[in-house]
């Protein structure tokens, strides 16, 4: 493990880190939900309407991998001024795993 001292992550890395954070577990329900929804079970909305069968299952496949993105937008933009008056405060440490 490798232990570093920074005063600063770029925007680009902690979006990215956020958006695949959010990606599997998102991914993995929406991608659930359409299964569901094409089994007959209303799982899935689409303009304020079940959607059933293959449009079902394509609309929540869709769902999971589109959320996260608007997800990370709103997380990476509070992370971010977090991180930015952190840093005002002292350097982040951070561990990195080999």
């Amino acid at each position: 493990m490798t232990t570093l001292k920074t005063h600063g992550l770029s925007g680009g890395s902690l979006y990215k880190i956020l958006y695949l954070g959010l990606l599997f577990p998102m991914l993995v329900f929406g991608l659930g939900c359409g299964i569901a929804a094409y089994l007959g079970h209303s799982t899935v909305k689409f303009n304020e309407q079940n959607v059933f069968g293959l449009e079902g299952l394509l609309v929540g496949t869709v769902l999971g991998i589109v959320l996260p993105i608007f997800l990370s937008a709103g997380l990476w933009v509070l992370m971010s001024i977090g991180i930015w008056v952190w840093t005002r405060l002292g350097p982040i440490q951070l561990t990195l795993k080999d």
